[in-house]
């Protein structure tokens, strides 16, 4: 937990932060900004800068991740039910992004630092963690 907020550090050494990158005005806000070794892209729903600004004239490469552009999840969502191509977000990746979300507010809650495990979806050696994980289920509800 970094100044109450989230901090998620995976096991490729990626650190993501639940805070405004310090003096960057963009991404606060439904956005995100993303720092590497050659500086920094920060992007929200009505801007994208960089700095250096030359990191986002650079084009991508064949072998980099192509992305198609969509300007509302929800008309994305109603044009693939009609025309049965993929959404933006696949359903692993909406799946990804809030469990980021849900794990943050379990580790907040606690008030402690967490470990989770992706494949078993799970924390490690947690079991009070664990127990926050679900809800008791009314009957006839159940999995």
């Amino acid at each position: 937990m970094v100044e109450g907020r989230s901090c998620y550090k995976y096991a490729n050494g990626v650190l993501v932060y639940g805070n405004a990158y310090p003096g960057e005005p963009i991404g606060g806000e439904g956005g995100a900004c993303f720092v590497g070794s050659d500086g920094r892209i920060a992007v929200d729903r009505s801007a994208l800068v960089s700095d250096p600004p030359d990191i986002v004239r650079e084009p991508l490469r064949p072998s980099e991740m192509h992305l198609y552009f969509s300007d509302s999840h929800s008309g994305n969502f109603l044009h693939c039910v009609r025309t049965r191509q993929p959404t933006i977000c696949n359903a692993g990746v909406a799946h990804r992004a809030a469990s980021a979300l849900l794990l943050g507010g379990v580790a907040k809650q606690l008030g402690r630092t967490l470990k989770w495990d992706p494949a078993a979806e799970r924390f490690s050696n947690d079991d009070q963690a664990n127990r926050l994980l679900s809800i008791a289920k009314r009957p006839p509800w159940r999995i």
